[in-house]
């Protein structure tokens, strides 16, 4: 959650989403795991939660 915070912040995307933490949505075995507009993304790392915020959002950071 740390991570998805600080990412929304840094790139002030933050009022354009709804975040929040839930429970595993019925799948927990499969965790750490995020679920995007009805879209269920599992096994994650850091690494791979920002790959997949960028996806969403594009490559938009506070550097460039």
């Amino acid at each position: 959650m740390k991570v998805i915070e600080q990412y929304l912040n840094e790139r002030n995307l933050r009022h354009l989403v709804y975040f929040h933490g839930a429970h595993c949505f019925s799948s927990c075995d499969k965790g750490p795991l995020i679920n995007i507009d009805g879209k269920e993304y599992t096994g994650l790392n850091e690494d791979k939660v920002i790959m997949i915020l960028d996806g969403i959002f594009g490559k938009t950071s506070s550097g460039v």
